[in-house]
Formats: C-alpha cells, sequence, structure tokens
C-alpha cells in the first residue's frame, strides 16, 4: 500500500463538490507526493466529469466502489455533513485512511465512534482544517507562542455569508445544515487552537428557521479568557480574527479562506510597535494534503491529530443546547491542557 505511480499516494475523493473540485483535488495534483486517482458520486457521469482534468484512472458510480479499490490509499471525504461519520467509518474498515472536510460528525457521540473506529483500523484520520497549514496561521503560533502580545484575554472569530442558494443541503437541519455546523466549526476550531486549552462553559444565541442562520457563541475558558464567535448565513460576506493579549493584539481579515493566489497580511500591535506582516500567496489545502500523507506514512507527526476534530465537536454540541436552553452549559469531557506558555 500507499506505493502508487511515482511514490504517490493513491487518492479517491467522495463526493466532487466545489471545494473538491476547485481546491482540494488540484492541491492534491500539485503536491509533492499525492495523486487523484479516484473519484466517487453517486452519478458516474458527474464522476467522470470530474476525474478528467487530473487524469484520474478511475471513476466510481458510488462510494463503496472506492473503497473495495486495493490501490486506494486514502479517502478526502467531502460528503455533506450528515454523511461525515457513516462514511469515514466505512472508509477505516476498509482500511484506508481518511481526510474529512468539517466537522467530523453532527454529534459528539458519532465523532467519538469516528475517532475510536480509526483508531481500531489503524489508520490515520484528520479533519479537515486547511487555515491551520497556512504560513500566516504558523506565524501566530510563533508570535503568541514567543508572548510578543502577552497572556491571551479574549478571542474573537466571525465568519459569515449571505446563503442565496435554494437547493443546498446547507438549509435542511437533518443533513447537517446551518451556519453553526458550516462555518462556525472554524470559529470553534480557531478559539480552541488560540487558547490552547478546551473551553469549560459556553453560551450562545440563534437566530433559527428550520436551520440556524446565525449563531452568536461565548466560550469561556479557564483563567478568564473568553472568545466570542459569529457564524451566518444572514449577513454580509465576512471573515475575521481577533487576539487581543495583555500587552498586545493579532487581527487578521479573510481568517479562514485564503486561495493559493491570495496575499495575505497580519496586524500586530505589541509593546515595540504596530506592524503589518505581508504573507506571499500560498496553497493551504496543498500544504494540508502534503502533510496528511507525511503523517499517514509515519515520516512526521500528524499536525491536526482526530482528537483535535472530535473536540470541537463537542464544543458545538454545547453551543446547541445552550441556545436551545438558553442558559450557559457545560462542555462534556472538556480536556484541560493549562494555559498557553504554562
Amino acid at each position: 500500500m500507499m506505493a502508487g505511480a511515482n511514490g504517490r499516494f493513491r487518492w479517491a475523493v467522495l463526493g466532487p463538490g466545489f471545494v473538491a473540485t476547485r481546491a482540494v483535488m488540484p492541491a492534491i495534483a500539485r503536491s509533492r507526493n499525492g495523486a487523484v486517482y479516484a473519484v466517487a458520486s453517486r452519478d458516474r457521469a458527474r464522476a467522470e466529469a470530474a476525474a478528467r482534468p487530473f487524469d484520474a484512472p478511475r471513476a466510481y458510480g458510488s462510494y463503496f466502489e472506492a473503497l473495495d479499490d486495493p490501490s486506494v490509499d486514502g479517502i478526502y471525504l467531502a460528503l455533506p455533513n450528515h454523511l461525515h461519520a457513516e462514511w469515514t467509518m466505512r472508509a477505516a474498515r476498509a482500511g484506508k485512511h481518511v481526510l474529512c472536510e468539517k466537522p467530523l460528525a453532527t454529534r459528539a457521540g458519532e465523532a467519538e465512534a469516528v475517532v475510536a473506529a480509526c483508531r481500531e483500523q489503524g489508520v490515520l484520520l484528520m479533519e479537515a482544517v486547511m487555515y491551520r497549514f497556512h504560513p500566516r496561521s504558523r506565524r501566530i503560533e510563533a508570535i503568541i507562542g514567543a508572548g510578543q502580545i502577552g497572556e491571551v484575554r479574549s478571542i474573537q472569530a466571525a465568519f459569515t455569508f449571505p446563503l442565496r442558494s435554494t437547493t443546498t443541503y446547507r438549509l435542511n437541519e437533518e443533513e447537517g445544515g446551518g451556519a453553526l455546523l458550516d462555518v462556525g466549526s472554524y470559529g470553534v476550531n480557531a478559539a480552541r487552537w488560540i487558547a490552547g486549552r478546551e473551553p469549560l462553559r459556553v453560551s450562545a444565541f440563534q437566530r433559527a428557521n428550520g436551520i440556524d442562520w446565525r449563531t452568536d457563541g461565548l466560550l469561556a475558558f479557564s483563567a478568564g479568557l473568553t472568545a466570542h464567535l459569529v457564524a451566518a448565513f444572514d449577513a454580509v460576506e465576512h471573515q475575521s480574527l481577533t487576539i487581543l493579549g495583555a500587552d498586545g493584539e493579532i487581527s487578521l481579515r479573510h481568517a479562514f479562506t485564503a486561495w493559493r493566489q491570495d496575499e495575505t497580511t497580519l496586524h500586530v500591535r505589541t509593546a515595540s510597535g504596530d506592524s503589518v506582516l505581508t504573507f506571499p500567496p500560498a496553497d493551504p489545502y496543498q500544504l494540508m494534503v502534503e502533510q496528511f500523507v507525511a503523517a499517514a506514512r509515519g515520516e512526521e507527526p500528524p499536525l491536526l491529530p482526530p482528537e483535535d476534530g472530535l473536540k470541537s465537536v463537542r464544543v458545538l454540541d454545547a453551543l446547541r443546547r445552550a441556545a436551545a436552553s438558553g442558559q450557559s452549559v457545560a462542555v462534556e469531557r472538556e480536556v484541560e491542557r493549562g494555559p498557553r506558555g504554562d
């Protein structure tokens, strides 16, 4: 396994939607260690059309065919949210490594079963949180780790856009729709990442009509750290991340979906003054798939272990419970790692 042509990792893509065909599959094709080997869709013609630009040798009219192919090393799973848990576990039982789109599952219990299944089968599972692989994100880690803004006090993350489609699964609660599971997963991941630990309690407000069109959440961590999240389908397109420290701050626009052609910036204010750091175009998707393959081959540890995705789903679950109850609720099974820098 994991040899392939020219020693490349052979990927099968389950669900050739917009992000898969416009971002992830091109990233795999450009990667130093992978190749698009197969595309699977419930519509074989759609799979063939998606496979053609990448010269993928296999196009399947069912997901099972891709899992049954012994030449496939790993799966990029881009199906609607409610199918993530089922097909990740099926892939694990077939011995395939899985890069799964956000979130790992729609409920914490499902995510726990997914992580356990992949661990039992000895396959790598990673949530496809691509922005974490961007050089700008790695610089944020370095700045905070060096203590340049002091102890982090507050985190503010927002991801909004006006949802105008009338046919997307995002409008169907049974398919894992709603703003919180869609764009809210970015804010939850960012808050946990920057905090370096898990929130203890959360509060939330939702504007709901069939699905949550907007979720405002407040995460309370130990040592007085808080994070405010906004996820919405009813607001202007906007992405931002602001990190306030005791001695400075970090802020950035287009925080989560910088594309490979985008030059990005990072605004930093410290005791020594203000600065704007500029980063040349980079492809976070390519960096992600390359690191995934290296981790699957045992060449380096995964940047995002499977438990990271599970912990995000636990927070998403807590936010839904808080919104439904109108009260602050505890995050179940949180893992306390202590403040960053302790």
